[in-house]
């Protein structure tokens, strides 16, 4: 038997309600969890069902759960009708403490496979339960909190519709699933082609997009605000003029056409949120590099990540004529399976880890989860527009990234990579994202309250890391 059990000073109702809405699963799986959901049911309804596919190395399990009890707002069940336990029964209760406030319960009856050999595994297992658990209630209080955020800024009570474009991507994932247990209704502007499976995204209205126009423009006419995301990886491959050309294109280009699509509809939404980078800014050293005064970075040296952003930045400002724009120029994602730092974990792991160079450089950083409310906030907030740092308010050199990283993962990081060396594996790229220091400030997103999930790299790592 395991139960965890926390008050959410939010309404019985309030907490019902968000573990009713179709990304709450996405929203509730822990981001070091290697699990794909395969099937959905948009509904917590008797007889439904959810299969999850889980990896674990080379081996890949799947786990079939029926929900077996529905009384709102109080209660709902679900049972493993296959899976890696002999006896799985989960459930889910909302106890009203106040009219303001409630207690969320997740109480689990289980049993292990394999008899006696079973329970040489039960800690480890309780381990991960405890984890997966304590992961999911703070995820809970987090987004309630966001949600409330995000309703307060809304101009009336009518649903807000948000376009996502890259809703497949690590951060685009969660904007949407976000967006969705806030209330909010989500259109995904995808490419023709377009093969997400029925469980791997929440059911969004689709609106296909091709060579400057939308297949069913209806879908998107009159949206609150469309969130441009995406791009070819800049970290992907070594930086060949190619590869250059490539992650160029991948920007520009899509924003040129996606905004031109907008602009020629009826009724263009009010807002157009376009992703950037803080390679923008160029290595400034020590300096802050406050988006006060975005305008007034120049370091003279003219990278390929400033010319990148500039000409991307430049292309979403084409949307003026019609509506706000907002330019949120992303620090480093932090997700332990995705990006920068899902490189980096298994070398601190096999004890391999080290600074960077001299170790001086700034590294600026964002939990995922900020990442994507924060593009959130920006769409919604009526009073947004410009260039954003979307950045912690604490960015670290990297000795000092390297140190809380080998802290968190119980590891050694003593074997320090000398610049040359970094140069000479990965030439500029090793200049511009590794060794160029940004000392990104959050001031726009801090003077307009943005509820920062993590403000400390300690707490972001205790966050996504078991």
């Amino acid at each position: 038997m395991f139960t965890k059990t926390s008050e959410l000073p939010y309404k019985q109702q309030t907490v019902f309600d968000y573990h009713s809405r179709p990304g709450a699963i996405d929203r509730l799986i822990p981001p070091w969890e290697r699990v794909k959901i395969l099937k959905r049911n948009e509904s917590l309804h008797v007889g439904t069902e959810v299969l999850l596919q889980q990896s674990l190395g080379f081996l890949k399990m799947e786990w079939l759960a029926k929900h077996t009890a529905y009384d709102p707002p109080s209660h709902f069940q679900d049972e493993q009708v296959r899976g890696p336990f002999r006896r799985w029964t989960h459930d889910h209760i909302v106890e009203a403490i106040t009219d303001r406030s409630s207690r969320l319960i997740d109480s689990v009856q289980y049993q292990l496979p394999y008899g006696t050999i079973g329970q040489l595994g039960a800690s480890w297992i309780k381990r991960q339960i405890t984890s997966m658990f304590d992961y999911r209630h703070r995820t809970t209080l987090n987004d309630l909190r966001f949600s409330e955020h995000i309703n307060a800024m809304a101009s009336d009570s009518k649903t807000i519709r948000i376009g996502v474009s890259g809703s497949s991507g690590m951060i685009g994932r969660r904007v949407c699933a976000m967006a969705s247990v806030s209330g909010m209704e989500i259109v995904r502007i995808v490419r023709p082609g377009n093969r997400s499976t029925d469980g791997d995204i929440p059911s969004h209205a689709v609106a296909t997009f091709s060579n400057g126009k939308f297949s069913s423009p209806e879908a998107v006419e009159g949206l609150d605000a469309v969130i441009h995301l995406g791009g070819h990886g800049i970290a992907d491959q070594r930086w060949s003029e190619s590869v250059k050309q490539k992650i160029l294109s991948s920007r520009v280009d899509s924003t040129n056409s996606l905004v031109n699509g907008l602009r020629s509809l009826q009724r263009p939404p009010k807002k157009f949120v376009c992703a950037s980078g803080i390679g923008a800014y160029g290595d400034q050293g020590e300096a802050i590099c406050s988006d006060l005064q975005a305008d007034q970075f120049n370091n003279g040296q003219d990278s390929f990540l400033e010319q990148v952003s500039r000409k991307w930045e430049a292309a979403a400002l084409g949307f003026s004529d019609c509506g706000a724009v907002c330019i949120g120029r992303l620090a480093m994602a932090l997700h332990p399976l995705q990006g920068a730092l899902s490189k980096m974990i298994p070398l601190f792991r096999l004890g391999l880890g080290g600074k960077l160079g001299s170790g001086d450089q700034y590294w600026s950083w964002i939990h995922v989860d900020d990442a994507a409310g924060a593009f959130l906030h920006l769409a919604v907030n009526p009073d947004s527009s410009g260039i954003y740092n979307l950045a912690s308010p604490e960015p670290v050199t990297n000795t000092v990234f390297t140190d809380v990283l080998s802290r968190k993962l119980r590891r050694w990081a003593i074997l320090p990579a000398p610049s040359f060396g970094l140069k000479l594996m990965l030439g500029q790229m090793a200049d511009e994202l590794l060794l160029a220091s940004i000392r990104a400030s959050a001031d726009r997103l801090e003077n307009e309250s943005f509820p920062f999930r993590a403000r400390s790299l300690a707490d972001a790592l205790d966050q996504i890391l078991p």
